[in-house]
């Protein structure tokens, strides 16, 4: 089989043969990348996160690894929770990407793939210069909804949200009431926040699979009623997405005590609902004017519009209200 070249820049060849790739520096300081590459590939080689590491040659400044073919995930959800899993692992090890952008992001049967780690750091023992100082997760977020289209939602969430609770990161405590599969507490456990989420399962079974998916990683999951949770809902972050209005059109008092407990008990409480013919919307919920008016009726002094998203599938829209007491 012929060599492929697959590209050539700033000072670096790289071209693929028989599945293998090999990357020529041209220069010394593009080989102290390619020596930097190589730490991250064997510190991580006994994941699916990095192509196999196979050699690295110092005379010819050359490195060797798998070649992974630019693939396109067939199932968003598995993608999107695989990509946590990533973060988490990147996090545990103390390794920072740097540039974990589109063009350095690969698939492989719905698992995510990073390469050229040139500039990585061990964030524990050194400080090496990056592209791109902010997170990963920032830039790989992005990434992932380009792809898979992140038709939940979930993604581009939390991507509209981090600003608002980033003063709580690496310490505080999140409380998504309706976890779901808890997709939201294993994002705010990769921030390093405190995570526990709340189902009462009425859709599917979910806790069990939820506490597999990011147990691990601390967050804890717990099957029970929203209403019959109220005096226990503290935490610095309380997030109720999408389940309000059925509390609230089973018991409207039961909605009014969930929404009081929730503000009165958070520094920040994230919430969406549906307004205006969309699902199980109340029907003083016309505007979103009603939905800052309804917030502030109990107890939020500030309401703010986060985010608000196109819902995939039919002509509805959701939006993610910020809302907190002083």
């Amino acid at each position: 089989m012929t060599t492929k070249v697959l590209k050539e820049r700033n000072g670096v060849i790289i071209h693929e043969k028989n599945g293998i790739v090999t990357k020529t520096a041209g220069d010394e300081e593009n080989w102290e990348g390619l020596k930097n590459s190589w730490r991250f590939l064997q510190a991580l080689k006994d994941t699916s996160y990095v192509p196999a590491p196979i050699s690295i040659d110092g005379e010819h400044w050359q490195l060797d690894m798998e070649y992974i073919p630019d693939d396109v995930p067939s199932d968003s959800e598995i993608a999107r929770r695989n990509i946590i899993e990533m973060l988490h692992v990147f996090q545990k090890r103390g390794i920072t990407h740097g540039d974990l952008t589109m063009p350095n992001l690969r698939w492989r049967n719905n698992s995510p793939v990073a390469i050229d780690w040139d500039q990585s750091n061990f964030t524990h023992l050194e400080a090496r210069p990056q592209k791109r100082p902010k997170p990963d997760l920032v830039h790989v977020l992005p990434a992932v909804i380009e792809v898979t289209q992140d038709p939940s939602r979930v993604l581009r969430r939390w991507l509209g949200l981090r600003d608002y609770i980033k003063y709580y990161f690496g310490w505080g405590t999140l409380l998504d009431l309706g976890t779901h599969m808890g997709d939201f507490c294993g994002l705010a456990a990769v921030e390093g926040m405190k995570a526990i989420g709340l189902d009462q399962e009425l859709i599917r079974p979910c806790i069990e699979a939820a506490g597999t998916y990011w147990g691990h990683m601390g967050a804890k999951f717990y099957k029970g009623n929203i209403v019959d949770y109220i005096p226990q809902i503290h935490a610095d972050v309380v997030m109720l997405f999408s389940t309000w209005a059925y509390i609230y059109n089973l018991n409207p008092q039961n909605g009014w005590d969930v929404l009081k407990a929730c503000i009165a008990n958070s520094n920040v409480f994230l919430f969406e609902t549906q307004i205006a013919n969309d699902g199980p919307a109340p029907a003083f919920l016309k505007t979103k004017k009603d939905v800052i008016t309804m917030l502030k009726a109990h107890g939020a002094t500030n309401v703010t519009e986060a985010i608000t998203i196109p819902v995939m599938g039919r002509d509805a829209e959701r939006t993610v209200w910020v809302a907190t007491s002083d």
